[in-house]
């Protein structure tokens, strides 16, 4: 008895915009970026590592901060202002200052693009 296997490759092409990885230490972070890593190979995903962010709560790293992301070495700094994450504006300190301003400036362009289309 003799099996054969047919083998078929399909081009695809996916884009994605934004992934973050939550995490509760830098070594769950490493093995979370481990598993991403094999995910973008396996799919063969282009991703730009260079691009990361790190948000944290803690004082006690410094800066930068080396992190491996597969077979690359990212020197992230910290970072302590706000960022939007799933479209909502946050900050890891809780303040809310950031995010009205953020409002405000939203709204000012806003309505100075409605003024110069009238």
């Amino acid at each position: 008895m003799t099996t054969s296997s047919l083998s078929l490759e399909i081009s695809s092409l996916g884009y994605m915009d934004n992934a973050n990885w939550i995490s509760n230490s830098k070594e769950n972070l490493k093995d979370i970026l481990s598993i991403a890593d094999e995910f973008y190979g396996f799919t063969k995903a282009a991703i730009n590592k260079n691009k990361s962010q790190l948000i944290t709560n803690s004082s006690g790293y410094p800066t930068p901060v080396p992190l491996k992301f597969g077979t690359s070495i990212l020197n992230l700094f910290l970072k302590r202002s706000s960022i939007c994450f799933l479209g909502v504006w946050i900050n890891i300190n809780n303040s809310s200052t950031f995010v009205k301003h953020q409002c405000i400036y939203t709204i000012r362009s806003f309505t100075t693009l409605l003024k110069k289309s009238l």
